[in-house]
């Protein structure tokens, strides 16, 4: 019989797994490092949200029927600011070395944070919903064409990767950089999103159509505090170590969600 030897085991040093990619960060249009105020909300002007009209009346004509649209005003794309971090307690480390694994695990957190918190945003201010669930494929559609009839650029579609792997089997395709792109020329991002345990099959998802999506992103901050009183009883609050950025999002013209299922 075999026996199991326990006692201290050895520390070993390993190196660290590529950070996951794709996501919104595959996507969008980064701007790093923008002016401090910038950060706190942001704004910008965009003409690819305007709709040609048709004109169709006699030629010949002095008094038309029908005279021309002139479109007013401005479009405004607005964004406002949200934090991405990591933190943890360091009773066994020193401060600088719990700074560093701050950092570290913000590096494989981030794209995360950023999905979730854009997706959040989408279900919850999405301007038209398309209805569902469709199979991912008719989903895709049925995004890219009512894209096409709001918006001049390219497309964002946001697809769970939970349906991603489906969406591959009818089009989607990656391109040699790591991005995904549809046979119609859309960008899609494939958003980590919350999964429900135990998973079913057939099970639903939320899809999401955008226009451009910019992102400000600011410098990483690190932090770290030693151990500090918390009252006068004498408690102590555990040394801790904090990394965080703040993030603008921007999505031009367009916002819109569909369910979607793999079939």
């Amino acid at each position: 019989m075999a026996e199991m030897i326990t006692g201290a085991r050895w520390f070993l040093d390993v190196p660290a797994p590529s950070v996951l990619g794709g996501g919104v960060l595959a996507v969008a249009r980064v701007i790093d490092n923008p002016p401090t105020h910038a950060l706190m909300g942001s704004e910008y002007t965009t003409d690819a949200c305007a709709t040609a009209q048709e004109w169709l009346e006699d030629w010949c004509t002095m008094t038309p029927a029908n005279s021309k649209v002139f479109d007013t005003g401005w479009e405004l794309v607005k964004g406002d600011p949200f934090v991405a971090y990591t933190g943890l307690e360091c009773m066994l480390t020193t401060l600088n070395e719990a700074k560093n694994r701050a950092i570290t695990r913000f590096d494989y957190a981030e794209g995360r944070s950023v999905d979730k918190n854009v997706a959040a945003w989408l279900s919850a201010n999405a301007e038209v919903d398309l209805g569902g669930p469709f199979p991912v494929n008719e989903a895709i559609g049925v995004a890219e064409a009512y894209a096409a009839t709001v918006y001049g650029g390219t497309p964002t579609l946001l697809i769970p990767r939970q349906f991603v792997p489906c969406a591959c089997g009818y089009g989607i395709r990656g391109n040699l950089d790591g991005s995904l792109t549809t046979c119609q020329g859309s960008q899609v991002a494939n958003i980590t999103a919350p999964i429900t345990l135990p998973v079913t099959a057939g099970a639903t998802g939320t899809m999401f159509v955008t226009g451009q999506i910019t992102l400000l992103r600011g410098a990483v901050s690190s932090y770290s505090t030693p151990q500090q009183v918390l009252d006068d009883t004498g408690r102590f609050a555990p040394p801790r170590a904090l990394a965080e950025r703040i993030y603008v999002p921007l999505i031009e013209c367009l916002t819109a969600k569909v369910q979607v299922t793999c079939s």
